[in-house]
């Protein structure tokens, strides 16, 4: 059975939802409270359960600080639309799949040291949303974008940010 959700998207982020042919980068920056996490939820929600293939890795620095804000951010999504029995959810995993789609949690680091996750296989993905993507180095992104490709869409990487110094990569 289909999802039909109806979600209100502040206009400056409307872009985000457009078909963009062979773009494959999106910044979403500004300050504290832009709404750009809230936003990047509802982007992952829209095409979780859209009929086109996708698969999403939500990102951040270290993999456990991703469970208090984007992941919690879709399940807010998911909750208020009243989506919750039909889209399976792995908490502990933070997993939400729906039909062949899926979101998963993936961090740069496994935890708050240097020790860094795998990101030699990231086959099949077609969106990766990086929230305060300001921490994430400039080694470790291109570790993770040599390794995303597939044949079954566009890939699109979405970068949360907040506004870096000059210097940042």
């Amino acid at each position: 059975m289909a999802i039909k959700i109806n979600q209100i998207v502040n206009e400056v982020w409307k872009p985000l939802f457009i078909k963009r042919n062979g773009v494959r980068y999106i910044i979403l920056m500004g300050g504290r409270g832009a709404g750009r996490s809230y936003v990047a939820s509802q982007f992952a929600l829209a095409n979780l359960i859209s009929d086109n293939y996708f698969r999403c890795a939500i990102m951040r620095a270290v993999h456990s600080d991703i469970r208090l804000s984007l992941w919690q951010d879709l399940l807010d999504r998911i909750h208020d639309q009243g989506a919750e029995n039909s889209i399976h959810l792995i908490n502990n995993e933070m997993t939400a799949k729906y039909g062949r789609n899926s979101i998963n949690a993936i961090g740069f680091r496994a935890s708050s040291g240097n020790r860094s996750a795998k990101l030699k296989s990231l086959a099949g993905y077609t969106t990766v949303i990086i929230e305060e993507a300001e921490e994430i180095g400039e080694d470790e992104f291109r570790t993770l974008d040599d390794s995303l490709r597939t044949v079954k869409g566009e890939i699109t990487v979405v970068f949360c940010l907040n506004t870096p110094p000059k210097s940042h990569w």
